[in-house]
């Protein structure tokens, strides 16, 4: 998507961040999504608006995906995209609960890869 507006990943993030107006968009793989942003933008769509609507569909697919299992406790948010502030704005309304970053987020995986490796041995 960041791509298709002639951004970086950071920069789809901040574009997103400046959005004034929520469209609907429905993304099913890389390619329908960078047909999608296209086609949005040739209808005189605002590029804000198209980044923001993008990233809100990634978190309300998170959040679907999350409504299968209570969210009774704490939840925190981990991963490179954690980073990505735009898709922090959606997550917690769509979840409708707070949510917790974590310093370093893109480092979780890595260092729970080391530590599972490090227990092999």
């Amino acid at each position: 998507m960041a791509k298709a507006l002639g951004v970086s990943e950071e920069g789809l993030s901040e574009l997103a961040l400046a959005s004034t107006k929520q469209l609907s968009v429905a993304i099913h793989c890389a390619a329908s999504a960078e047909s999608e942003a296209i086609g949005l933008l040739c209808q005189g769509e605002e590029a804000a608006d198209v980044a923001d609507a993008s990233l809100r569909f990634i978190v309300e697919r998170v959040a679907a995906m999350a409504s299968t299992m209570p969210l009774e406790q704490e939840v925190v948010v981990a991963g490179g995209l954690a980073k990505c502030k735009a898709l922090m704005k959606h997550l917690p309304v769509l979840l409708k609960q707070d949510v917790t970053l974590l310093n370093l987020p893109e480092y979780v995986g890595a260092i729970g890869a080391a530590i599972s490796y490090e227990g092999e041995k």
